[in-house]
């Protein structure tokens, strides 16, 4: 079976050796089951989230790494990381909603499984305690993946800032930082019309 291997800059991609219908093939590892299938996480469909690293930092911080992976198909004629389009991530805590505390979060290259890396400077503590509240973490993802462009068009230096470019959806229009689509965009749901959602809490 030919198959073709993509790694997108700042990816990592591990790949297993295994039988397949025509003799061995490649195919992809599901890092959030095999590798850290110990670790605190949750399953919707074909895709699994896992916390691999829940972390104190210094006093009061707290650092965590997520990583949500697709699981392989048994025959993929393209082997590539299946990251989602679109995600977002919400981390709550179990000293309850009146408890403030600061949070940044965002996509972590370098890793061989779609990750975000999450941190707070100062985690809120059990009322009354010096122990850490539990962390709650909820995310939402598209399961559709990017399509992979067919070609890229380079930008003229001497172009104008204004222009209009037709696409099959709809139209994008590019106006110094301004960029909207018209046209229907249903890949936030599934097929049940539904916004995938995994949580943990542990």
């Amino acid at each position: 079976m030919l198959q073709n291997v993509i790694v997108n800059r700042g990816e990592l991609l591990l790949l297993n050796l295994v039988p397949g219908a025509n003799g061995a093939e490649w195919r992809r590892a599901f890092v959030t089951r095999d590798d850290y299938g110990d670790k605190p996480g949750e399953s919707s469909g074909d895709w699994r989230l896992a916390a691999v690293q829940n972390q104190r930092l210094k006093d009061r911080g707290l650092q965590m790494l997520l990583m949500l992976d697709k699981a392989p198909e048994r025959a993929e004629a393209t082997l590539q990381q299946q990251r989602p389009r679109e995600t977002w991530l919400e981390v709550g805590s179990s000293a309850g909603s009146n408890a403030a505390f600061d949070l940044r979060w965002g996509y972590q290259p370098g890793y061989a499984a779609p990750a975000w890396n999450v941190e707070s400077p100062e985690w809120p503590t059990v009322r009354g305690t010096q122990t850490a509240a539990q962390p709650l973490v909820r995310m939402w993802w598209s399961p559709v993946l990017d399509t992979p462009p067919d070609a890229f068009v380079a930008r003229s230096l001497n172009c104008c800032r204004c222009c209009t470019l037709p696409t099959s959806a709809g139209r994008w229009r590019r106006d110094g930082r301004d960029r909207q689509r018209r046209g229907r965009d249903t890949s936030r749901r599934d097929a049940t019309g539904q916004i995938p959602r995994i949580s943990i809490a542990w």
